[in-house]
């Protein structure tokens, strides 16, 4: 008896937020057999579980990630490079561009690249390059 009274307790629950979600989910998403009723707890308390190693790894490389990305202005010249165009700034320094074909008309000229740099990479990710002007 007390079996059957969870039972439709647990009916009755599902009907209620069944019409509650009705708009937001699809009728065959609703489709509850009894034994799926009795399997679905009531109540869930769900608490904080400890991050693992691998989960503290990955966090600290997404972050050192971030960190290692700056926003730059670097001057120097785009000069071909294989088939790509970087950017060689004064001290010799070269600095691959993710859009190289936005440096193609500055090619052999000074110019300023404004951008984020990925140190790691030492990969400018171009917003704008404008020509100096001496």
């Amino acid at each position: 008896m007390r079996h059957s009274r969870q039972l439709a307790a647990a009916r009755g629950l599902l009907c209620s937020m069944a019409v509650a979600l009705a708009p937001f989910v699809s009728a065959s998403a609703l489709v509850v057999t009894p034994g799926q009723a009795m399997a679905m707890p009531l109540h869930e308390s769900r608490q904080a579980q400890p991050m693992s190693n691998e989960q503290k790894s990955n966090t600290q490389q997404s972050e050192t990630s971030q960190q290692s990305t700056k926003a730059v202005a670097v001057d120097g010249t785009i000069v071909k490079s294989g088939s790509d165009f970087v950017l060689k700034d004064p001290s010799g320094t070269v600095y691959r561009l993710d859009t190289p074909e936005k440096a193609e008309p500055f090619e052999g000229k000074s110019v300023k690249v404004t951008g984020q740099l990925d140190a790691d990479a030492n990969l400018l990710h171009v917003e704008s390059i404008e020509t100096i002007t001496a």
